[in-house]
């Protein structure tokens, strides 16, 4: 049942219960990159990117995930500690991240969505096609195959623009690869219409040389993320079971070591996933409910802040919700 103003008592609630309750902060990324087109909100610049660093190593321990959830098993305390989590597989992780951890001398987990490896995120190319400035005179139309179409209008406006895209990528979130390809080409048919390429170049995952490399960092954890990064939590027992073994075993076999860390796609899980990762041989999962991580919380359900792209006092702020004092 739900309870009227329940978030709203949540919120008003948390620097309260930051205090009795501290946890560890999971801090989740998705992209470290300079963009002009953002409709999906996952980019952190680069120069916010090493404040927010900065910030955060004034007051807490940055270490590991896995470190985290050692501790918490071990009893021993993980309120003093961080750790940074970057989901997808981004190739700017590789080209931007990277060096401003290796300065930092701080750790990171890597989710990796093995079935895009090489290639090129959906949802990426769904943005960059229909970025403002794509022109309005031809409206985006789709059809499903079975006789149906549906009439889009599409904005030239950054806001308009930015609904659109979210829509579309809302209703593909399951990641069928089949519908995916279906809705994709007709997008790309149109803008082959406009005779235009993409007014912007789209984020692009990291080459399976990235993926390896990666695994000989001593600063970074290459997790999984699944192989489709479709929504766990709507498939049967038999299809998570498929997606979450197979991206741990495709990923293994390019670090050459093993892969104890996981990440739920799109925070989409089932009763019976978190106990499925673990039967799997992971020891950990993040999902992307927002809270801390305390000592006796359940490591294949660790709550995640999503970062915001904000630097400075605005970073100050937004984590001081989370960590009772910034020092």
């Amino acid at each position: 049942m739900r309870i009227p103003g329940r978030k709203i008592l949540r919120r008003l609630l948390r620097p309260v219960a930051t205090r009795l309750f501290p946890g560890a902060v999971v801090l989740g990324y998705h992209r470290i990159a300079d963009v002009t087109w953002d409709p999906l909100g996952i980019a952190v610049g680069t120069r916010t990117f090493r404040e927010q660093l900065e910030t955060l190593g004034r007051c807490r321990e940055i270490v590991g995930l896995g470190e985290i959830v050692r501790r918490a098993r071990e009893g021993e305390p993980v309120d003093r500690c961080a750790a940074l989590t970057f989901d997808d597989g981004y190739s700017d992780f590789v080209d931007n991240a990277l060096p401003i951890l290796q300065e930092a001398g701080a750790a990171a987990t890597v989710f990796v969505a093995t079935g895009f490896t090489g290639g090129n995120f959906w949802w990426e190319q769904v943005a960059a096609l229909l970025a403002p400035g794509r022109g309005t005179g031809i409206p985006l139309v789709i059809e499903d195959g079975a006789g149906t179409a549906r009439r889009f209008e599409v904005p030239d406006d950054a806001d308009g623009a930015t609904r659109l895209v979210r829509t579309l990528c809302h209703e593909l979130r399951d990641g069928e690869p089949a519908r995916v390809d279906t809705v994709v080409r007709q997008i790309r048919g149109r803008a082959s219409e406009l005779e235009r390429d993409p007014a912007v170049s789209a984020g692009v995952p990291m080459s399976e040389d990235q993926v390896a490399r990666l695994g000989l960092s001593p600063l970074v954890d290459v997790g999984a993320h699944t192989v489709k990064h479709g929504c766990l939590g709507d498939m049967d027992g038999d299809a998570q079971r498929a997606e979450i073994q197979s991206s741990r075993t495709a990923l293994q076999s390019l670090i050459g070591g093993p892969v104890t860390s996981f990440s739920y796609p799109n925070g989409s899980y089932s009763r019976e996933t978190p106990d499925l990762v673990r039967q799997a041989g992971f020891e950990c999962a993040c999902a992307s409910t927002e809270g801390v991580y305390r000592a006796a919380g359940n490591p294949f359900l660790i709550p995640r802040l999503w970062v915001p792209d904000a630097g400075g006092q605005a970073f100050d702020a937004w984590l001081s919700a989370w960590i009772a004092q910034i020092r």
